[in-house]
């Protein structure tokens, strides 16, 4: 039994599908819905002879990794995000830290003790930090 063609000359270049290349590919799209859906890579591309059909499995392998590719670079981005949030909030409390000692050495107990307040607000939310300045206070002579 010889394979009916489809011809559509929608674009200036004729489209020739047999039947069986037409079912072949539909039943790869299926697999491949399925695939994507689970999050598992593509099927192997199905044993066809048109071009066109071969083309369209092609581009969509092409489609399949830049969305796979931009789901990596959203993953590493959001990762980084986080690591520098972290970073920020590091770096606040430690500037409270040491603005609460300036205070502490201008006399300013209520000022200083706020600062130490806000400053442990900010470490709660992320891995404890040293409670010392960064600057050492300068003693008088």
């Amino acid at each position: 039994m010889e394979d009916t063609a489809v011809n559509l000359e929608s674009t200036p270049s004729v489209l020739k599908i047999n039947l069986t290349d037409l079912i072949g590919f539909l039943n790869w799209l299926q697999q491949a819905q399925k695939a994507f859906e689970n999050g598992d890579a593509l099927p192997a591309a199905p044993d066809i002879e048109s071009e066109s059909a071969k083309s369209w499995v092609d581009l969509f392998c092409k489609l399949e990794g830049r969305y796979r590719l931009g789901e990596e670079k959203q993953m590493s981005l959001e990762a980084n995000l986080q690591s520098q949030e972290a970073e920020v909030a590091q770096v606040l409390s430690r500037l409270y830290v040491n603005i609460a000692s300036l205070y502490e050495n201008l006399g300013q107990e209520l000022k200083a003790q706020e600062l130490r307040r806000k400053a442990s607000v900010v470490q709660s939310h992320e891995a404890p930090l040293p409670t010392q300045p960064i600057f050492p206070t300068p003693t008088r002579p």
